[in-house]
């Protein structure tokens, strides 16, 4: 008898549970419908505004498409990340990087360099001036940092894992050789052969 009622109390929980899920699911049917006619109600009010548009918001438009029309897709000559850009965009860049289409993250790094070597040789009135290095230079490195990268880490970071390795090993062991060759050379010090201190002897 007690098992009887436990099977329809649990039927009853499993119903109750039913109906809830019911309503939850149909409250959210409900509500993407209406958003669905908002969405349709609103492209209705926007079609009517765009027959409605003025000489100006017209002539924006037509600027618009003409921009888009134009865009490139260009590839940068260090990472090889492409961008989409308007030809003058391309042409400015080109001017402004000796002939080279540079992404906006290598010209970044590039300036960055160029200020680091700047704040790194402060100039002075009493002092030569430093070796300045130029934007070309700048460019080199970078690119040739660039095509480092993608000859080692993108197409086998393992071997790139071992290059690493064996710099952090050739490192260390100059460090060895340099401190073992400053131990070996004599030093000044005057050392103590017997001990200064009092002796017991019992």
């Amino acid at each position: 008898m007690a098992s009887y009622t436990d099977e329809k109390e649990s039927s009853l929980m499993l119903s109750k549970t039913n109906q809830l899920l019911l309503q939850t699911v149909s409250a959210d049917v409900t509500m993407f419908e209406m958003r669905a006619t908002n969405l349709v109600i609103a492209s209705d009010d926007g079609e009517r505004a765009a027959g409605e548009k003025t000489g100006s918001d017209q002539k924006v438009t037509r600027d618009i498409q003409v921009v888009t029309q134009g865009v490139e897709s260009v590839r940068c000559e260090c990472c090889g990340m492409s961008e989409e850009c308007t030809p003058t965009y391309i042409r400015r860049i080109r001017d402004a990087f000796h002939g080279n289409w540079v992404c906006g993250l290598c010209s970044e790094a590039i300036n960055l360099e160029l200020q680091m070597k700047r704040e790194a040789h402060p100039t002075s009135s009493s002092s030569p001036p430093p070796l300045m290095i130029t934007k070309a230079e700048a460019l080199a490195s970078h690119m040739s940092l660039c095509s480092k990268f993608n000859r080692t880490v993108r197409m086998n970071p393992k071997l790139s894992l071992a290059i690493s390795m064996r710099d952090i090993a050739k490192k260390c062991s100059q460090r060895r050789t340099t401190t073992t060759a400053d131990m070996a050379m004599p030093k000044n010090n005057i050392a103590r052969a017997i001990s200064c201190g009092p002796r017991m002897e019992l």
